[in-house]
């Protein structure tokens, strides 16, 4: 694969964890948006990565169309 491929596949992959395990919301949040937005510059380029279902701290009190 390609490199760039393979280190935006990582950033989305640590940035979704990171959303994940967050403690704070915010934080969260800007994680998520961070992975949505490597995972469609990595589509680019070949599969997306799986990042699974968007967690449910990052949904709850989101802004309207915010990721």
């Amino acid at each position: 694969m390609n490199n760039n491929y393979d280190e935006l596949a990582k950033l989305t992959l640590f940035c979704a964890k990171q959303a994940r395990t967050s403690l704070f919301k915010e934080a969260a949040r800007e994680a998520w948006r961070l992975a949505v937005e490597y995972q469609r510059q990595a589509a680019k380029f070949g599969e997306p990565p799986d990042i699974g279902d968007k967690p449910r701290h990052v949904v709850r009190g989101s802004v309207a169309g915010r990721a």
